[in-house]
């Protein structure tokens, strides 16, 4: 037998042997054609996806809990620290990949730059919190992870001391998404950890921060309930004007002087106060609006401010806003000024200033003309369309510096020279790994493929082993498919059911909706419609908006629909087909009212309603899913900050239990949007909610979360790779992650020979990345020597096959059962016993391989081979 003293961890082993991920590289093309959105849809996604997004937020009395997501993250918690004692349903710590996309950014409000390190810059993602980049915006990682179901929406550093940075959560650009923050956030070390500020916990939306700069104890924040007036660090806070407060901006050559944007009886106005916020009086000039005003000092005109006012209107005050006149009217134009308004003026030259709508405009002659220098898609070089804010460089002096970012649905965008940028040249992406794109629907194949639809960055694929995503549709994205047999098909859909395919694996895609009469917002269907395809037969399509579509073609070259189930006033929510058989099909509604047919490809299905008894509260259906094994076994989720969110029928709809568990393991009071079962292990399913993903192994006894990979971050869809055990989850804010589901195994096969102590037994805990397992040896001589065989073979030898019999080496009746690729020394304790750890790399590749391990212990009485040998233990790795 060979031996060796070397002692290698398995996790070396492993590497040694070239595991890494599959998949082929993909060219990253930009398809300017595509990235726009139809000019049709130009101003409406903004505002239709929060209303989508605020359905599943309401309960069956149609009302939105305004301690919900607080509670939810509560009950999080509480989860989450007792899953760390259990299974976790196969979900582990360091499980989690993170799949990009890399190249493409999501929404981001704000921007900072420490001033006197230019190279470090923070972002705040609305759905992935707050982002670090060190070398100018060249890459990006995040910050506090575990703010990343916060709608981070406003950053302010401390102007005494930039390591104390303040972040401002609660997104409240819209009343239509009511979705609660949790106050203010603070770091004291540049980021790496944060904590909340007590006295700001209750408020919903902390719209924009504001710090003193001669006196950085005074904090104002600008909310939903007030402007509010802190003079000791945000330990209190007092309010000193009323309303719905959306801006605050200290005048930056003279602290006194103040200007605040807000909302009382439905008009938008302007304050200003001379006292250093003490005191604060309406402005005159005679506008006001009915939608948000933005505006910004000029530091160069002492007093002087420019607003921009619904309509495109720019209006400029030269006395720190107490009065205002127009400068232009109507030159800028957008449908969504409540979603995106923002104003940059010159430090340098007050004549230069900036004007973010749906695109870019600058004027160079203080707001009397315009110029548009932005009008980019997703993918594109130039600012993505929706403008949020604008940064100027720290050591911007408008002739040898004028760099300028900007901040937009599209992540964040560079301006070398602001002064000369136009919509075709000048700008550069600061995209990389600034993976804060937000998903509505994901699909992925066993190949490596990735599919997925996103909100105003379109729909794309990403290949395992490149985070790089290839755009193939502009403007909203929404659910997506991929055959599972050939996956260069793929399909998705765009605003209102408006439904595509690729047939060249994502490179190019176009629209199918022959036949499909209620396409687009007339139709009558959610904006973000369902969309499923057969795992039975792919050639299978169904659609839901008022009604229920099907397209029995959809590999053909002209695929058509055909409605199949008449509408009942309420858009259909959620589809699910099972995945043995194309004709059960079941659909939930908005209204909560669920339907199933079992003749889905008839000419005319016929539909019976379910849970006439209302079981199942009537808030809208999010998510269904039809068991593997039967098509009576049906999981339904459904909308609202509710304690019972997900229930089951066992018996085709008849009568219905809720699933949602008890206590410490029971999911989390929020939202549910997906539902995945475990292709192969029973009892093993996963639902994206809210607050992150959660597992049961179980059959949904209990529940368990995890504080790694997306953690609680809002995720919008969960599903399995086809043909594989990997899960796939789509968040809303941090882009796309991966797990693969193996649950470790440790198992004996065959036996060992007698020796003095009897028979030698080997067992072993079951093998976790990161953490290893325990082996343990008994009935062998005490304080003896031992040998552990291990090996990656239990069939094979040298080309012998195992079990290779030892009689010839003096020890009849033992076999070698493993091959021997490691032998390690170890003894054995008074009592015959022998333990040890065998450490495994905290490396995810290493989920899913197997190993075997067989022990010798050392027994000269016996045989003239001197050893006797034990059974063997077989390993599957595991989360």
């Amino acid at each position: 037998m060979l031996r060796s003293s070397t002692i290698c961890s398995l996790g070396f082993i492993f590497v040694a042997c070239g595991v890494g991920d599959p998949g082929r590289r993909v060219t990253h093309e930009v398809q300017p054609l595509q990235a726009r959105r139809p000019a049709s849809e130009e101003f409406s996604g903004a505002l239709e996806s929060l209303k989508w997004r605020r359905l599943a937020m309401l309960d069956e009395n149609g009302q939105m809990d305004p301690l919900g997501m607080t509670r939810a993250r509560s009950e999080r918690k509480v989860n989450v620290d007792f899953a760390e004692t259990t299974d976790g349903a196969g979900i582990g710590n360091l499980s989690w990949t993170e799949r990009g996309p890399d190249n493409i950014g999501g929404r981001s409000r704000a921007l900072i730059i420490h001033p006197t390190i230019t190279s470090r810059m923070y972002a705040a993602g609305v759905g992935g919190g707050v982002w670090r980049s060190d070398d100018s915006g060249a890459s990006w990682y995040p910050l506090a992870d575990f703010m990343g179901n916060l709608s981070v929406c406003s950053l302010a550093f401390d102007p005494s001391n930039p390591n104390r940075i303040y972040a401002g959560t609660g997104e409240g650009y819209g009343n239509i998404d009511a979705i609660r923050g949790e106050g203010i956030w603070t770091s004291v070390d540049g980021g790496a950890t944060w904590a909340q500020l007590p006295s700001t916990a209750a408020w919903q939306r902390a719209n924009r921060i504001a710090v003193n700069p001669i006196v950085p104890s005074t904090i104002f924040a600008a909310t939903n309930q007030g402007l509010r007036r802190s003079t000791d660090g945000g330990a209190t806070w007092t309010t000193v004007q009323s309303g719905n407060s959306y801006q605050v901006l200290i005048d930056p050559t003279n602290a006194n002087r103040m200007v605040c944007h807000y909302l009382t009886a439905q008009t938008h106005r302007i304050a200003f106060s001379t006292d250093s916020g003490v005191t604060w009086a309406d402005s005159a000039g005679g506008f006001s609006t009915a939608t948000r005003i933005e505006m910004a000092f000029a530091t160069s005109v002492s007093g002087r401010i420019y607003a921009s006012v619904d309509g495109g209107d720019v209006w400029r005050s030269d006395d720190a806003g107490a009065n205002w006149t127009m400068r232009s009217s109507g030159q800028i134009s957008s449908g969504q000024w409540w979603y995106n308004n923002a104003v940059w003026v010159d430090p340098t030259n007050s004549s230069w200033l900036l004007i973010g709508a749906q695109d870019l405009f600058r004027s160079s002659d203080g707001g009397q003309t315009f110029t548009k220098i932005g009008d980019g898609g997703a993918n594109q070089q130039t600012p993505h369309s929706d403008v949020h804010a604008f940064t100027a460089h720290p050591d911007y002096n408008g002739t040898t510096n004028r760099i300028v970012y900007t901040c937009t649905d599209g992540g964040v965008y560079r301006a070398s020279d602001i002064r000369t940028a136009t919509t075709s040249s000048g700008w550069s992406r600061l995209d990389n790994q600034f993976r804060t794109v937000q998903y509505y629907g994901v699909a992925g194949h066993s190949s490596g493929r990735l599919v997925g639809g996103t909100q105003d960055n379109g729909s794309h694929m990403i290949e395992f082993g490149d985070q790089f995503a290839e755009l193939y549709i502009g403007g909203d994205g929404a659910n997506s498919q991929i055959d599972p047999g050939d996956p260069d098909y793929i399909w998705g859909s765009y605003q209102w059911s408006r439904i595509h395919r690729s047939t060249d694996g994502g490179q190019t895609g176009a629209q199918i909706v022959t036949g499909l009469s209620e396409v687009g917002a007339a139709g009558g269907g959610n904006f973000i419609a369902p969309l499923v395809s057969s795992r039975f037969n792919p050639n299978v399509l169904y659609a839901g908006a008022l009604s229920l579509w099907r397209c029995s073609n959809a590999k053909g070259s002209t695929p058509s629909w055909t409605s199949i189930k008449s509408p009942i006033g309420s858009a259909i929510s959620a589809i699910a087909v099972s995945p043995n058989s194309s004709n059960t099909v079941w659909v939930g509604h908005n209204n909560g009212r669920i339907f199933r047919t079992s003749n889905a490809l008839g000419s005319n299905p016929s539909w019976t309603e379910v849970d006439l008894s209302n079981q199942i509260p009537n808030s809208t259906i999010t998510r269904i899913l039809i068991d593997r094994s039967t098509t009576s076994e049906v999981l339904i989720a459904r909308a609202g900050f509710n304690s019972t969110n997900l229930w089951r029928t066992t018996d085709a709809g008849v009568s219905f239990t809720d699933v949602t568990g008890a206590g410490a393991t029971a999911l989390p009071s929020a939202p549910l949007r997906g539902i995945a079962q475990h292709p192969s292990l029973a009892g093993r399913y996963y639902v994206a909610t809210e607050v992150g993903v959660f597992g049961t192994s179980d059959d949904c006894q209990t529940w368990s979360g995890s504080n790694d990979g997306p953690a609680d971050v809002a995720c919008y869809d969960i599903t399995f790779l086809h043909g594989s055990n990997t899960l796939l989850v789509g968040t809303h804010g941090r882009g796309m992650w991966t797990t693969e589901i193996n649950e470790p195994q440790a198992t004996s096969f065959g036996v060992g020979c007698p020796g003095t102590n009897g028979v030698p037994v080997l067992t072993a805990s079951d093998p976790r990345i990161g953490i290893g397992c325990t082996i343990t040896g008994s009935n062998m001589p005490a304080n003896g020597n031992v040998w552990i065989v291990q090996g990656l073979s239990r069939s094979t030898w040298n080309g012998a096959p195992l079990p290779f019999d030892l009689t010839p080496f003096q020890a009849p009746g033992c076999s070698l059962r493993v091959r021997p690729d490691i032998v390690r020394d170890g003894f054995t304790d008074g009592a015959g016993n022998y333990v040890a750890t065998m450490p495994i790399a905290a490396n995810t590749a290493l989920i899913g391989m197997r190993f075997y391990m067989q022990a010798f212990p050392g027994d000269p009485t016996v045989n003239m081979f001197g050893r006797t040998a034990s059974n063997g233990v077989d390993l599957l790795i595991g989360n």
